[in-house]
């Protein structure tokens, strides 16, 4: 029980798993056509030139009506013809061409494949970057190159924060897609890993390998070469591929396998070492294991070819029926080429119907180069025989040649059937014969390295095949005849490359015309866009002087504000220089008028103590017993109270003149001054207080005066038995006066010191006054 739970939690794992092993089971897209890319890189040109400015690009989408003719546009360049369509994107928004390529970039699979995707999101690094481009098809770094140039070039010009960030969470993410499942690509840490790579990929723009075809860890070493092998074999020879399979493994590694069991034919990769021999390979593939190479070639690329593998061998089947029915035309997409070293009476048949081994090279696919031996390869082996329900396959000789033959400078034997026949004299006979033959065979395997030839090339190419096989059977046959074979396929090649030439001239030509053509309407668009850059620049420059101008000016009001704004401030801090002199007078007028008030109340008590006084000495001097007791007063006490009185009134009237005296000079330096102005009123005022409480001074010291005055008057006018009872009591406060009198009499405190001060700072005052 405890099995069963644990294998149901193992798939339930495996379904829920955004593994290699789970992503299996989601929908692919297909990979994106090579015209496709081109088209593509048209796009993102033309937007990286004239629409990188656009507000919301790749963020706003473009008009529905004009994105959907643009992408049938697009569809229709990328199917049905060959021509740029640059020349119509100017009709189009930039808005409208950056939501196509949105689209196009989601119709098809990832630019970076869904493996080199998800093993990026699991873990990314410089390095894993580098080594995954050169995982890339060539078509889709093209695309990778120009598209993470116009996100770098955008980023650099964009107005906002982080704009690679910005641009990888728009574009980059369809750039890096693990999977179509969107369940898996909207998970949080999936989209944050994917932005990540993306803005890796947009910062390192510059740096990566967009060139290199494989990464370094699939580079094979330079020992290595890869071969495309075709086999066949008789029935029975091959009961599965595992049996296949071991046969070859014993002469390097297999990359690929393609086998049709019923039809008796395989294809595959097989990467053998340069130093096996690859004669020694074929010859021991056939007579152990019964294998029978039919044709080899040197494999470039990692990428298969276009057409299927077997549908190619059923061609190549086909191939010797045709040869039956018109044995003056060999297959189109191979060039043949056969050698032996056999006697003519024995001259063996090599045929595709009789199964021997020939090497075939393809030129169908540009990234297949025929394979190219200097030295020949020439191998003989015993006779074999293999049996079978349809035909017998016979080999007497086997000879592979991918080089110019070599012609021997001596004789030699050829070895048949284990006998040893002397060709000295064949040699001798055919050696000019084949020395013409070499220069035919030459010109023939010089052309299988170019690439896939056109209809001319390739004609020429088969009527050279077709002069060469005959020749070699007109040497082996009848010699006479090889000089009128050998001049035929001379003035053939000639006329056949007299052809070619005159083609390439009349497409040079016509080239030429169309690229006159374009040259001639771009200069004519070059000078337009020249004129308006002109008057644009002559536009800018008349707005460059007048904002000069007006900066000029603005620079002279700034400068007046600021003079203006130093003078001001040196006023002001005059002005409270000013204003705490000012204060400073105000405060000790204050003091004085405090202090006089203070001195003017003791004055009135004085007066009043020196009324009683008075009073009471002429009581006493009207009695005569008490005549010797009393002691006669203090003579002159309100005249001295007088004195004091006209002294402090002097004196005030003296700070008030020179206080008037330092506001009106103030005044006379500074009169439109507000702050001076302010001060001159408070100044006033506190002269006109001041005026104000020595008049209630002086009423209440008259007030005062009258009062004592009564007082006294009353005490004068008292009845006699009212007179002898206070007689005692003002005996009693009578003597204690005068005995205080008598004491040394106390000093006034007066305001010399405050009244030298104030005169000191409007000293002072004048003096800075006058020096301004």
């Amino acid at each position: 029980m405890a099995s069963k739970w644990r294998k149901v939690l193992r798939q339930t794992s495996a379904l829920l798993s955004p593994k290699s092993t789970a992503r299996s089971t989601d929908p692919t897209l297909p990979k994106i056509p090579v015209r496709t890319s081109w088209l593509l890189i048209e796009l993102i040109t033309f937007v990286d030139s004239h629409g990188v400015m656009e507000d919301g690009l790749y963020r706003k989408p473009g008009a529905e009506a004009q994105v959907t003719e643009l992408l049938s546009l697009f569809t229709l360049h990328a199917t049905t013809t060959n021509t740029p369509i640059s020349d119509q994107l100017p009709t189009y928004p930039s808005l409208v061409i950056a939501s196509v390529i949105l689209q196009v970039l989601q119709m098809y699979e990832p630019l970076l494949s869904y493996t080199i995707s998800q093993e990026l999101v699991k873990l990314c690094s410089t390095q894993l970057v580098t080594a995954a481009f050169g995982r890339v098809r060539a078509a889709n770094r093209e695309v990778l190159r120009v598209l993470l140039k116009h996100l770098a070039h955008m980023a650099s010009v964009l107005d906002v924060r982080k704009p690679v960030k910005y641009l990888s969470r728009l574009v980059g993410v369809h750039i890096v897609r693990p999977s179509q499942n969107h369940t898996t690509l909207n998970q949080r840490d999936v989209l944050k890993q994917r932005v990540r790579v993306a803005m890796m990929l947009v910062d390192g723009a510059e740096s990566w390998p967009y060139d290199c075809p494989l990464p370094i860890a699939a580079i094979p070493g330079s020992d290595e070469l890869m071969f495309v092998l075709r086999l066949q074999w008789p029935i029975d020879a091959v009961k599965s591929e595992d049996q296949l399979l071991a046969c070859l493994k014993k002469y390097g590694s297999v990359e690929s396998l393609e086998c049709n069991l019923a039809m008796c034919k395989a294809k595959l990769c097989l990467r053998i070492r340069p130093n096996k021999s690859l004669d020694s390979m074929v010859v021991k593939l056939q007579t152990q294991s019964k294998l029978h190479v039919v044709s080899v070639a040197l494999q470039h690329e990692t990428e298969t070819l276009d057409r299927p593998l077997i549908k190619e061998m059923e061609r190549t089947d086909d191939a010797p029926k045709a040869a039956d029915e018109a044995p003056s035309r060999p297959p189109l997409s191979t060039i043949v080429l056969q050698a032996t070293d056999a006697p003519q009476q024995a001259k063996p048949t090599l045929s595709m119907q009789d199964q021997a081994l020939q090497t075939t090279f393809d030129t169908r696919d540009a990234a297949v180069m025929a394979v190219d031996i200097t030295e020949p390869l020439v191998t003989a082996c015993t006779t074999a025989e293999c049996t079978s329900q349809t035909n017998e396959i016979e080999v007497a000789t086997v000879s592979c040649q991918s080089g110019p033959v070599q012609t021997a400078e001596r004789g030699s034997q050829t070895t048949v059937a284990g006998e040893v026949v002397d060709t000295s004299a064949k040699y001798a006979a055919v050696q000019s014969q084949l020395a013409r033959l070499r220069v035919i065979l030459s010109a023939t395997t010089t052309g299988q390295t170019e690439n896939e030839p056109t209809g001319t090339l390739a004609s020429a190419l088969q009527q050279l095949q077709m002069q060469t096989l005959h020749m070699v059977d007109a040497m082996l046959e009848d010699p006479a005849a090889f000089d009128a074979q050998a001049a035929a396929c001379t003035a053939s090649q000639a006329t056949a490359k007299t052809k070619l030439m005159e083609a390439e001239i009349l497409a040079t030509q016509e080239l030429l015309r169309a690229h006159k053509a374009r040259h001639a309407a771009q200069s004519q668009q070059w000078e337009v866009e020249l004129t308006a850059a002109k008057l644009l620049q002559l536009e800018a420059e008349k707005q460059n002087s007048e904002l000069r101008q007006q900066l000029r000016e603005a620079r002279s009001e700034l400068a007046c504000h600021i003079a203006m704004l130093a003078h001001i401030k040196q006023d002001n801090a005059v002005l409270q220089d000013k204003l705490l002199v000012a204060d400073a007078q105000r405060q000790t007028l204050e003091d004085d008028s405090t202090r006089f008030q203070a001195e003017l109340a003791d004055l009135k008590d004085v007066a009043a103590k020196a009324q009683i006084r008075v009073e009471a000495y002429k009581h006493a001097a009207g009695s005569p017993s008490n005549q010797t007791e009393v002691e006669p007063p203090v003579p002159r006490a309100v005249d001295q109270l007088a004195a004091m009185k006209e002294d402090m009134s002097r004196q005030l009237q003296l700070q008030i003149e020179s206080t008037r005296a330092a506001i009106a000079a103030m005044t006379a330096k500074d009169p439109a001054t507000q702050h001076l102005s302010h001060q001159e009123d408070t100044l006033a005022q506190l002269v006109d207080h001041l005026a104000q409480t020595q008049a209630e001074h002086t009423k209440s010291a008259d007030a005062a005066l009258s009062n004592a005055r009564q007082k006294l008057q009353q005490l004068y006018s008292l009845s006699p038995a009212t007179r002898e009872d206070r007689r005692d009591a003002w005996a009693t406060e009578l003597r204690s006066t005068v005995a205080a009198h008598q004491r040394e009499p106390r000093r006034l405190p007066t305001n010399s010191d405050s009244l030298n001060a104030a005169k000191e700072a409007m000293r002072r005052c004048q003096e800075a006054l006058l020096r301004k």
